[in-house]
């Protein structure tokens, strides 16, 4: 599991007593459309690798976005891995 997009969900659950609303941490993992409607996949915590589809609008980001940018590494830090 990459943990690189925090975001939390709100979820029904259903107890002896009532239904509750309960907030959830998790990962976003990938973003699709699905018949028309915008997705995305967010596993909650541990390396059990279960998620769930979620639509976009009930998906809460911690730091407001996507963060998948990746930076190839410097000629340095090649350098000292070959030694």
């Amino acid at each position: 599991m990459i943990k690189r997009n925090p975001c939390r969900i709100n979820k029904v659950e259903y107890r002896e007593d009532g239904c509750y609303t309960v907030e959830r941490r998790g990962y976003a993992q990938e973003r699709k459309t699905i018949d028309g409607e915008e997705s995305v996949f967010v596993m909650e915590g541990g390396d059990t690798g279960i998620g769930y589809w979620y639509p976009k609008n009930e998906v809460m980001f911690v730091h407001s976005g996507w963060r998948n940018k990746t930076s190839e590494p410097s000629k340095k830090s090649y350098w000292t891995r070959a030694k």
